[in-house]
């Protein structure tokens, strides 16, 4: 089976380099086209720019970097559409999360520590395989 000649872009948000190593390997063994950054002051711009298939962030604690960058992307019109896949170590989070859809933009929430299977999963869930 030949690949597609444009894989699907995922963009990954979070300020563990570790686990953005881990993601980025894993989703490249799944055919994903990865972009990976932590949490800085032009991240929103880049997905912009990039437009990826997939946002995944990850909501930190006492950070409120992952919550305004959820709310800049579901308000701007060029991002409003893309699916988001939001993960925390904290289930309040992910429950205040869900609560506020409108407002945040989550699709799919995935609690902290995860099976990488599900990590799959849910993205093919979103956007299917690559």
């Amino acid at each position: 089976m030949t690949p597609p000649a444009h894989p699907k872009h995922i963009f990954v948000v979070n300020n563990t380099p570790v686990l953005l190593d881990l993601v980025r390997t894993l989703l490249e063994e799944e055919r994903y086209r990865i972009t990976t950054t932590n949490f800085l002051p032009k991240t929103f711009d880049q997905i912009a720019d990039l437009q990826p298939s997939l946002l995944i962030i990850d909501l930190c604690i006492g950070a409120q970097d992952g919550w305004q960058l959820l709310a800049e992307v579901r308000q701007e019109a060029s991002t409003h559409g893309i699916p988001v896949l939001v993960f925390s170590a904290t289930q309040s989070l992910l429950e205040q999360a869900a609560a506020n859809h409108a407002l945040w933009g989550g699709d799919r929430f995935l609690s902290v520590p995860f099976e990488l299977d599900e990590l799959v999963l849910q993205i093919r869930g979103l956007i299917g395989v690559a």
